[in-house]
């Protein structure tokens, strides 16, 4: 074979590579949905569950996520858990880090973002989060590292375990202050 015919193939790469473009690309445009049809069967993340019904009740919940409606609600509900409010991006305008989904969740719940915390599934929710001024609490499951820039999470780890006892002690923390006047100004 000459330079002139391995140039010609090189330009003409054949109905085998044109097949397999093709399948791949079929195979990509299946995988949202095949993950949307198989929203309900994803495992609810290991102590989240226990971690709500420790809460609830003691304080209102929310959920704000990148979701749609359609997804954030089927999400949502995939916990035993009355929800106060669930944001998605949908609803919002705007897809998280961008503070206004954090923002309108605050509003929805009337909380102020010193009153509140939130726990990040992603490290990318610190820009948002500290942008808003809430407390957080980064459930990094898998290790992944802070994204660069991002400011650190108030407790960063792997599990949810330390939620509950951060948020009791956050909250007598927060009521010693205001008893004291400490943080107000005049």
């Amino acid at each position: 074979m000459d330079g002139l015919e391995r140039r010609r193939r090189l330009r003409s790469p054949g109905p085998d590579l044109a097949r397999r473009i093709s399948a791949a690309d079929l195979r990509m445009r299946r995988s949202p949905r095949a993950l949307e049809d198989r929203w309900a069967e994803l495992p609810v993340w290991s102590g989240v569950q226990a971690a709500l019904d420790a809460i609830e009740g003691r304080t209102k919940l929310a959920v704000v996520t990148n979701c749609s409606r359609r997804l954030g609600a089927l999400a949502a509900g995939r916990l035993k858990t009355r929800w106060d409010c669930i944001v998605t991006a949908e609803d919002a305008g705007f897809y998280k880090p961008d503070p206004r989904p954090y923002r309108r969740a605050l509003d929805l719940l009337q909380v102020a973002p010193e009153d509140a915390a939130f726990v990040a599934g992603s490290g990318y929710d610190l820009f948002g989060t500290a942008a808003v001024g809430l407390r957080t609490y980064w459930h990094n499951r898998v290790g992944l590292p802070r994204p660069d820039g991002a400011p650190p999470a108030d407790v960063e780890a792997s599990d949810v375990a330390g939620l509950v006892p951060w948020l009791q002690k956050s909250s007598l923390q927060d009521t010693a202050r205001r008893s004291t006047g400490e943080g107000q100004s005049c």
